[in-house]
């Protein structure tokens, strides 16, 4: 399990090939997009799990665009759906990160970064290690 960490403690504490210290520089200063929380197809809409077959690889467009999306997201956080006006809380642990509301797709403030959640100690996905 690895956390999101700034760039010092990624420097002093990895032993990195060369390029991934510029790499993980690169990740860091990118905007942030709900899909990176929950898998969303291209234009940044939240999917639904598609309903497949249990037990074999589905081909079916729905499930080839899900797992497609599923693949971007780069933090485990767990999505809850509020009571009102399809409001959704994205938590790490018991910790309240943001809200997001459907109808506006926006999220935390304009302009953030990957590296304004490293207070939250979020824990990378397998896809988010392969970009660094």
């Amino acid at each position: 399990m690895e956390l999101l960490v700034n760039m010092v403690d990624f420097i002093l504490t990895n032993q990195y090939t060369e390029g991934q210290h510029i790499n993980y520089a690169e990740f860091l200063s990118k905007p942030l997009q709900l899909g990176f929380f929950v898998p969303c197809d291209l234009d940044g809409n939240v999917l639904n799990k598609p309903e497949c077959s249990l037990g074999k690889e589905c081909a079916s467009p729905p499930c080839v665009e899900y797992q497609e999306a599923k693949y971007r997201v780069i933090f485990n956080v767990h999505l809850m759906k509020g009571k009102a006006n399809h409001l959704r809380e994205i938590w790490n642990d018991e910790k309240y990160l943001f809200t997001y509301n459907e109808s506006t797709k926006l999220f935390l403030t304009v302009g953030s970064t990957i590296e304004s959640l490293v207070k939250y100690n979020l824990v990378l996905t397998e896809s988010a290690k392969k970009q660094i």
